[in-house]
């Protein structure tokens, strides 16, 4: 008989460490979840949902399964999402709030909904989005097809809004992706042209497109995604529209929302909004496993960066909400923890934020008064005082500012019992 394999393959190195000094391990690429256990002494598999026990997971979430297929995710359970294009398990996603302000997104037949010049008629053929038909649209004869929805009414001032939308192309050369103030000369645009593969951008009427994407999915569908800031007006307004080139097009999930891009929302007849999800482990699990007098935390993540500023990974719930172990700000500073009169400390030089996948560490250590943190195999901040004396939970993806989330998805977060030297941060941390 051959040597036994286990089943289960570490996805970094230092794994003994871990079964050495770990008090935590979330691993959401192997999708295995353990906690110290204080009378086994040792670290004990348990279901994810036994471990992160104080959590708000919303319905209505949509998520990219290992099939490249659009699902709706299972209430009460972690979003383990994979790309579309490559196929890659991305880790646990984790989304603040975000909306759809089309009112009717997976269903096209409403003339009340949606304004249109040509046809639109649901297929027999399987969208991306589970569940859910193609539309074929279908210029009039020697004209353009052009699909809007109404107007929304916002704040009048420049704001950011993105647009999204599922196609497969039967035969199109340019499919334009648009958001205007309701008057179709004042609008940030995006020309898709879908056999050469690349985007030219317009900005008209105070509008300035600030990015524009197309992802070619595994399945042969493609995602369009545009965002652009808007002039002062009260209105906004979703658009697309192609030409008359003698051949129709395939059209699912549209979405307008303000802000960044974020996950889809599927609406059926009026807006959604998701909320924010929140992931915490508190109380019995939080004091088995967390010490106050010294410790390290470790986090590999790909984030999603957003308009928002001081964004941490781990928080806790002091003074002003939240207590960070580790983050990067927007301008690129790397920060550590917060002060109770809420002042960061900053690493020096900035580190850089980007949406790549990034890996922190943070060591502390009550007996010798200070802290290190390091950052994909660097360290780059090693400071004194702190005070865990108030924590009682440990909150994954919280920021600074209250309410809102590190969005990304979160590969794997440990936490080790022992205040691990900077040596140690620097080699778990590399990419």
């Amino acid at each position: 008989m051959g040597a036994f394999k286990p089943i289960w393959q570490p996805v970094d190195s230092g794994e003994s460490i871990i079964e050495a000094f770990g008090g935590l391990d979330l691993d959401y690429i192997n999708e295995r979840y353990r906690i110290y256990d204080p009378a086994l002494g040792r670290l004990v598999e348990k279901p994810w949902a036994d471990i992160v026990n104080n959590r708000s997971l919303p319905t209505g979430r949509t998520y990219w399964d290992a099939d490249g297929v659009l699902q709706t995710a299972a209430a009460d359970a972690p979003v383990i999402e994979y790309d579309p294009v490559t196929g890659v398990k991305l880790g646990n996603r984790i989304w603040g709030s975000y909306e759809n302000l089309v009112l009717s997104s997976s269903s096209f037949g409403n003339a009340g909904i949606w304004g249109r010049s040509g046809t639109l008629d649901e297929t027999a053929i399987d969208s991306p989005l589970s569940g859910k038909k193609y539309w074929r649209a279908t210029p009039p004869p020697g004209q353009f097809f052009i699909c809007n929805t109404a107007q929304f009414t916002k704040a009048a001032t420049p704001l950011v809004y993105s647009a999204s939308i599922l196609i497969r192309n039967e035969g199109q050369d340019v499919f334009t992706l648009s958001i205007d103030d309701g008057n179709s000369i004042n609008r940030g645009r995006a020309n898709f042209n879908l056999n050469a593969a690349n985007i030219t951008v317009f900005n008209d009427g105070g509008f300035t497109a600030t990015k524009a994407d197309m992802r070619f999915l595994a399945s042969g569908d493609i995602l369009l995604r545009l965002q652009t800031t808007s002039n002062n007006a009260t209105g906004i307004r979703y658009r697309y529209f192609f030409s008359d080139t003698g051949s129709s097009l395939l059209v699912q999930a549209p979405q307008l929302k303000a802000g960044d891009y974020a996950p889809y929302a599927d609406t059926t007849g009026s807006a959604v909004t998701i909320p924010a999800e929140s992931q915490i482990i508190d109380g019995q699990n939080f004091l088995d496993f967390f010490k106050k007098s010294e410790g390290s935390v470790y986090v590999d993540y790909l984030p999603a960066l957003g308009s928002n500023d001081a964004a941490a990974v781990i928080g806790s719930n002091l003074i002003n909400g939240n207590l960070i172990f580790h983050g990067i700000q927007a301008d690129g500073y790397a920060v550590d923890m917060r002060s109770f009169a809420g002042v960061f400390t900053k690493a020096t030089p900035a580190v850089t934020r980007a949406t790549v996948r990034t890996k922190l560490a943070m060591r502390y250590s009550a007996a010798t008064n200070n802290y290190s943190l390091a950052i994909n195999g660097s360290v780059v901040l090693t400071a004194s005082g702190f005070d865990l004396a108030a924590m009682t939970q440990f909150n994954i993806a919280l920021r600074a500012v209250a309410g809102t989330v590190e969005a990304g998805h979160y590969r794997r977060i440990i936490g080790f019992r022992n205040a691990l030297p900077d040596s140690l941060l620097q080699r778990i941390t590399q990419l």
